[in-house]
């Protein structure tokens, strides 16, 4: 998704510092899909990439014990027991997650709203992806 975070090419050199400190455990793995509201086939290059940096860290002996890559719209559109935790953010308050609105959302109404500020800039190439 590129917006905070370990990228691809950082995630082996991230790795080793990770195995040369013992005490340090790696528990949880997480992404988050850039848009869970597009074609099948963006979230499922999304869960191919997420699962491809999964096994990189399962060859440095790590086996973290939660994976998750889906927020709300996740929760409702991806189907794949490899990961067993999901952040439920906007759903959770009452806002559907998705621009056209899935039947069985359509009662909810937002409970609060939300600010925040930023505390990561990625370097791009033009043609990567960006969410929120």
């Amino acid at each position: 998704m590129n917006r905070e975070g370990i990228q691809e090419k950082d995630l082996e050199r991230f790795l080793m510092l990770l195995k040369n400190n013992p005490k340090i455990a790696l528990d949880w793995v997480m992404s988050h899909l850039y848009d869970a509201d597009v074609e099948e086939n963006h979230i499922n290059l999304q869960i191919t990439n997420f699962k491809r940096m999964y096994n990189t860290i399962e060859e440095y002996w790590f086996k973290p014990r939660w994976r998750h890559i889906g927020a709300s719209a996740g929760i409702c559109s991806i189907d794949d027991t490899f990961f067993n935790a999901w952040r439920p953010w906007l759903i959770l308050y009452w806002y559907s997650p998705f621009s056209e609105e899935k039947e069985s959302l359509k009662k909810l109404k937002p409970a609060l709203s939300l600010t925040s500020s930023v505390i990561s800039l990625q370097k791009l190439n033009p043609q990567d992806w960006v969410s929120y």
